[in-house]
């Protein structure tokens, strides 16, 4: 009996010790899962917290992607919809300009907001009297923000199967097949993308296999350049499961890449949880996305850090997509489910039952995104947050586990003894 518990503990402290290594992931796929669940819910209610004291704005953060991501899970409230849309309202009616582009050179303000305005059911072709889409259809104005403007000028597009507006006079006719082959044509030889360089970027060749996503098993050169570019984001995945981005974060492994690589493969109907392409020394893609996670919600960029707006956003809607991938629902940027005109798109009304006791629901609470700086003395602000790992709870499961089958072995033990 003893060397029997003997030989089982010591079986157990070698799981124990293989899991911290990340040599073995037998348990970690269903636990990653969960978890993820969970970071979702206390994101979206930190958020919406937030966006309830301090309301949204149109940019880059503190707007656009928590619409998508709060509105993709049905999170929002009424009031925080019409928020963004009084701000989205304003914005577009001092900045348009005559061919309605919001920029003199960033196509992504149209792009961002057209998605943010699609996700909550809201009209594109009609803001303030404004065609959002027509601020899209000049080729060679798409292309003045390089590889980043025919990206997500395509899955703007993309998002509900708009029809492209004609070019005004003296422009450039933009179509799908033509924002495709620049798309294609910006591949490096090494088969990734990048912003600028030679060498592939996790982020941008994520992004660019997000806008091809509808394409894939369709068009024979799209399908071709993304699977090269699934070889690059395999061999690009770190020990810990996530990436560095060679571009605007200088090689630091941090959160926004793992979740845009997230957001891509989910996108490709990839799980990112299990897929072995994305699984290094145990630890997969998804599990090094919620190692970033703070206990009272939202991501740091970096491991250890603080709470950033802009990890926290991407984190965010990554595992809205993630969950929506699970759920068999349409994808974050295929928002064809939504119906234009409705009032409730987007919001808690959608998803009644909501999701409280329900694991498999991407929300949680109402929510809406927040503005990033928030507000001194704001008790829900996780400023010195500590990342939430799911490798402590692995290895009390292996730990109780061992224990049981332990005691099982002694108790066999002693009837063996009384027959």
């Amino acid at each position: 009996m003893k060397k029997t518990l003997k030989n089982i503990f010591i079986l157990a402290g070698a799981l124990v010790l293989a899991l911290a290594m990340g040599i073995v992931s037998w348990a970690d796929a269903d636990l990653t899962k969960t978890a993820s669940q969970e970071i979702c819910k206390r994101t979206e209610s930190y958020f919406s917290e937030l966006v309830d004291a301090h309301g949204l704005s149109v940019g880059s953060t503190g707007g656009e992607w928590i619409v998508i991501g709060l509105a993709r899970s049905k999170a929002m409230t009424q009031a925080q919809k019409e928020n963004y849309c009084a701000a989205a309202y304003q914005f577009v009616t001092e900045n348009a300009n005559a061919n309605e582009q919001l920029h003199r050179a960033k196509s992504t303000e149209n792009s961002r907001i057209i998605l943010a305005l699609t996700a909550i059911g809201e009209d594109v072709t009609n803001v303030e009297g404004h065609n959002l889409l027509k601020g899209l259809s000049d080729q060679k104005y798409l292309e003045k923000q390089g590889i980043n403007g025919p990206i997500w000028a395509l899955i703007a597009l993309d998002s509900h199967n708009y029809e492209i507006p004609a070019v005004a006079e003296g422009g450039t006719q933009a179509s799908r097949e033509s924002i495709i082959q620049y798309i294609l044509d910006k591949q490096l030889d090494n088969g990734g993308w990048a912003l600028a360089g030679n060498n592939a970027d996790p982020d941008m060749t994520a992004m660019a296999l997000q806008s091809l996503a509808p394409y894939y098993g369709e068009n024979a050169e799209v399908t071709a350049a993304v699977e090269t570019a699934l070889i690059v984001l395999s061999n690009l995945q770190q020990d810990n499961g996530g990436y560095s981005s060679v571009g605007m974060f200088g090689g630091v492994p941090n959160c926004e890449s793992s979740a845009q690589v997230v957001t891509a493969l989910t996108a490709l109907n990839i799980d990112p949880n299990t897929d072995t392409r994305f699984v290094k020394n145990g630890h997969s893609l998804l599990s090094a996305l919620c190692d970033y996670a703070l206990a009272d919600g939202g991501f740091s960029h970096t491991a250890d850090g603080q709470f950033d707006a802009m990890a926290s956003e991407q984190g965010y809607y990554a595992l809205v997509s993630y969950l929506r991938f699970i759920n068999e629902e349409s994808g974050l940027y295929d928002m064809t489910d939504v119906t234009i005109g409705d009032p409730n798109a987007g919001t808690e009304s959608q998803n009644p039952s909501g999701s409280e006791g329900d694991s498999s629901s991407p929300s949680g609470s109402e929510g809406e995104g927040s503005n990033p700086s928030g507000s001194e003395g704001e008790s829900n602000n996780p400023s010195t947050g500590e990342p939430a790992s799911t490798n402590g709870v692995i290895c009390l499961i292996v730990l109780s586990s061992a224990f049981i089958l332990g005691s099982a072995a002694h108790k066999r033990k002693i009837i063996s003894k009384t027959k």
